[in-house]
């Protein structure tokens, strides 16, 4: 990631890229000014600054990433157009140093992710989400800061999905110990609705509080996890969680809050539930400890990335989010996939 600063400048849009090729070189660099009581003030006059400015920690070698910043203030404020560049890149409107009109956001490959509004630099008009493939998915609106009731989402095609589908859950009894499971159908793929609660050796329950395996299910480390489905059953790999994630929208930043359960959430958390996934932060085990209940919930994949990274699929509290992370050593929940 070190030093791509300016191929992911150059693939942010067409029309982002002829901006940055058509600006002034930034005559001031941010750490070169005084920050007081949010105003910027040359140090060389003292006057709140006024003119273009650039940002970047391209001198730091312990950052995870890059990133770049350049636009223009005004009275020691953000003023007018201002981009910033790392794995993603935003192009925002300020005055006075607030956000004002559209925020657009790009991935690393120039696709335009989503366009937020805002009035002085709170939420306010219409969000729209695309994905992967330049598809509008949804559009919500907010007002004050509020978000509002409308939301619409569309399917892949831009039809207008007017409701999430009423999944019904079957039930699995999984033959080794009796134990029953909801199942539900979420698109193509049917997934098991709860986290498996097999006891293989070494499997553990969080805090090895058996109150927590019939809650949570228990956790597992890879190789174990790997052969812990029911018969019939398997740990899915990066493209079956793919699969889920595409049909729940394809927005990352969104699907999270429509797999989680409706409750079990810490911080206000909790999600829609849409599909009946019911997803639960379960934490994790490392080392003999245990972390993040109630927080966190991460599933194995069945992709092993080298000797000590495997994929896995995480959703936190805070945000609505599906992330990937790896870590050979941690003990994670499991979500079997019907075969």
């Amino acid at each position: 990631m070190r030093r791509a600063i300016i191929a992911l400048l150059l693939v942010c849009g067409a029309a982002f890229a002829q901006q940055k090729q058509s600006a002034k070189p930034a005559s001031v660099n941010l750490y070169e000014l005084e920050l007081r009581n949010g105003v910027y003030y040359s140090k060389e006059n003292n006057k709140p600054y006024t003119g273009e400015f650039v940002e970047s920690n391209d001198d730091c070698a312990d950052c995870d990433y890059d990133y770049y910043e350049t636009g223009n203030m005004k009275n020691g404020k953000r003023h007018g157009e201002v981009r910033w560049v790392s794995v993603d890149s935003v192009v925002s409107n300020y005055k006075d140093g607030k956000l004002q009109g559209e925020m657009k956001l790009f991935d690393r490959n120039g696709n335009l992710k989503s366009v937020k509004n805002y009035k002085d630099s709170i939420p306010n008009g219409e969000w729209k989400y695309f994905d992967k493939n330049g598809k509008l998915r949804e559009v919500r609106n907010y007002k004050g800061g509020k978000r509002q009731k409308e939301q619409k989402s569309f399917d892949e095609n831009g039809n207008l999905i007017k409701s999430a589908p009423s999944n019904t859950p079957s039930i699995l009894t999984d033959s080794r110990d009796g134990k029953k499971y909801k199942y539900v159908k979420i698109g193509s793929q049917t997934w098991m609705a709860e986290n498996l609660n097999y006891n293989a050796n070494g499997s553990k329950c969080y805090e090895d509080k058996e109150s927590n395996c019939q809650k949570y299910g228990r956790l597992y480390d890879w190789e174990t996890a790997m052969k812990s489905c029911p018969s019939g059953w398997h740990l899915p790999n990066n493209k079956e969680w793919e699969e889920l994630v595409d049909f729940a929208g394809s927005i990352w930043e969104l699907v999270g809050a429509k797999l989680k359960a409706k409750s079990g959430w810490n911080g206000g958390g909790n999600g829609t539930d849409d599909y009946g996934f019911s997803a639960l932060p379960g934490g994790f085990g490392l080392h003999g400890s245990f972390s993040n209940v109630g927080d966190f919930g991460n599933w194995w994949s069945a992709n092993e990335r080298n000797s000590s990274n495997i994929d896995t699929s995480d959703i936190f509290y805070h945000y609505n989010y599906v992330d990937w992370h790896d870590n050979l050593g941690i003990l994670r929940s499991i979500r079997c996939l019907k075969d």
